[in-house]
């Protein structure tokens, strides 16, 4: 274990564990959001591709 005394493991971790992890946040969350956007969006193109062709598909074998 550490030599540090308790009071400082607890302030370490009620104060600046907490403060480090706004500042990570705020320095990454805008690169995780274009991430999820992409992503997100990728799988609607997908999507809205593949329902083209079933419709398309749909209609040919109505016709």
């Amino acid at each position: 274990m550490s030599d540090r005394p308790a009071i400082e493991r607890v302030f370490d971790l009620a104060v600046y564990a907490p403060l480090g992890l706004v500042l990570s946040l705020r320095a990454h969350l805008p690169r995780q959001v274009q991430q999820g956007r992409q992503a997100l969006e990728n799988r609607v193109q997908l999507a809205r591709f593949i329902g083209q062709i079933a419709v398309r598909e749909g209609n040919k074998a109505v016709v």
